[in-house]
């Protein structure tokens, strides 16, 4: 429970999402409220006891943390920053909620526990020792929350694998930190790259580089011979450039920086039956200049993601969030107007 109160922001919200913070908190509050007054049911009657429905109690906040694993899993992420929440975060919004009210029943349910079973006299002191395990590693799970922030790529990584034939996947050009000049200790990384990996249709490219020093053009067989940089196919300057593979066809792409493509910052992909080609294209006819029959290159790219309008998305969500909470609120008032009554 500690270490959800740091971590259910960024669940929610992997891709920077718009979420309202303040409905959802006041929705986990209202869902703890409806445990505490279950639980307060429940402990007014002799059957069941509380050991017997805890244990039911921690299989259900279990299985409501499992929602962020299973999401990632089966829900294709948006990968676009900003935006409302997503239906993913919809989902585990509703398990977050569970999870609360899973709390609200632990908390009175334990002390009537502790009161049966530890001596008073002695309760502090066990007790405290029983929480020195606890801060340690609510302290370890914190000091590395950064590696917790990078579970779900790895989960859509995971996804990608197991669904491949379904979504394809997304190519990161070069596995470098950036798309850039190739270093001088390994000048060959984008042929390298491309002989290793089979790009095929429904994968896509994806090419990272800091917007303001560098770019990523799509440009013919003949200009990429030549680095060409006039007229390209396509234009891209955004520095999270997404390439959608639709069609079977030779790709060429090169930086749009002058005297980038002459120091070896291209790379040539050949889309189609699991294929993949050097990253510098073989010239062709004789002394390497292009032979007057060679066809022209396709445009074999889909659309670009564009981000969603953000107040739109931002008042679906706050809708959701707002529905919930009147739903969580209705439930904990019945509760505790029969528990009156």
């Amino acid at each position: 429970m500690y270490t959800f109160v740091f971590l259910w922001t960024p669940a929610l919200s992997p891709s920077g999402e718009d979420i309202p913070h303040g409905f959802i908190f006041a929705t986990f509050m209202l869902a703890s409220m409806l445990g505490s007054s279950v639980a307060s049911r429940l402990l007014a009657r002799s059957s069941p006891k509380a050991e017997s429905y805890m244990q039911i109690v921690f299989l259900i906040s279990a299985a409501a943390l499992m929602l962020p694993v299973i999401t990632s899993f089966l829900v294709v992420p948006t990968g676009v920053k900003g935006g409302g929440i997503s239906f993913s975060g919809c989902i585990q919004l509703m398990g977050f909620c569970a999870f609360e009210a899973c709390v609200g029943i632990f908390w009175p349910s334990i002390m009537k526990m502790r009161s049966q079973y530890i001596p008073e006299e002695a309760r502090s002191t066990i007790m405290n020792f029983f929480r020195i395990p606890l801060n340690i590693f609510v302290c370890v799970v914190l000091y590395n929350v950064s590696f917790f922030y990078n579970l779900p790529p790895l989960c859509s990584q995971n996804r990608l694998s197991v669904l491949s034939q379904v979504s394809g996947y997304t190519f990161k050009v070069g596995d470098l930190s950036s798309w850039g000049i190739p270093s001088a200790a390994n000048p060959k990384v984008y042929s390298y790259w491309s002989k290793y990996h089979s790009v095929r249709i429904g994968d896509s490219l994806l090419f990272l580089y800091p917007p303001s020093q560098d770019s990523v053009i799509q440009v013919t067989p003949q200009n990429f011979d030549s680095c060409n940089l006039k007229d390209p196919i396509l234009y891209m300057n955004n520095g999270n450039s997404l390439f959608n593979i639709t069609e079977e066809a030779d790709l060429y792409f090169t930086s749009g920086e002058p005297g980038h493509c002459e120091k070896k910052q291209k790379l040539y992909i050949k889309v189609g039956n699991g294929s993949s080609a050097s990253a510098y294209a073989p010239n062709y006819g004789p002394g390497g200049a292009l032979a007057d029959t060679a066809p022209s290159s396709p445009i074999a790219f889909g659309s670009i993601p564009v981000a969603p309008s953000t107040s739109s998305s931002s008042v679906v969500g706050a809708r959701f969030s707002v529905i919930l909470s009147a739903i969580v609120g209705s439930l904990v008032s019945g509760v505790m107007v029969r528990g009156i009554l």
